[in-house]
């Protein structure tokens, strides 16, 4: 193997476990089982599709990647959730295809950050502290 493909190999592993590590971060408790449980699943599909990216597209994927990751950390932010969604379409329509394993990662990420950011407001309306500190 040459330098620049390990080079490459080092580069998809390092996206794919930072991409796996956003699911991760993202749950908390029984969360956190269902998203192992799914990167099981599809993780190395999203490994192989990474390795096949020219160099635009990993580079449209670094970035889909830290606009869901603001969005993930910021998540009652409407402009961070645009631009995660901006970001992904893009990566989507010019280097993947919808229902790839990297498609539905992000959107996997991006329902389960809408999903703790609804319960963070319920909690809010019912009076409970917030609840987020708490599972990450």
């Amino acid at each position: 193997m040459g330098k620049m493909t390990i080079n490459r190999i080092h580069v998809a592993v390092s996206v794919a476990a930072l991409l796996m590590s956003v699911h991760l971060c993202l749950a908390g408790d029984a969360r956190r089982q269902a998203a192992e449980g799914w990167w099981s699943t599809w993780g190395e599909k999203a490994k192989a599709e990474l390795k096949g990216l020219p160099e635009p597209g990993r580079r449209a994927f670094r970035e889909a990647l830290i606009a869901c990751s603001l969005y993930a950390d910021e998540y009652d932010s409407d402009a961070y959730r645009g631009e995660c969604q901006r970001a992904v379409k893009f990566f989507v329509i010019e280097f993947s295809r919808d229902s790839s394993a990297i498609d539905l990662s992000f959107r996997t990420s991006m329902s389960m950050t809408a999903g703790w950011s609804a319960q963070v407001k319920l909690d809010r309306q019912h009076g409970k502290r917030d609840t987020s500190a708490r599972d990450i």
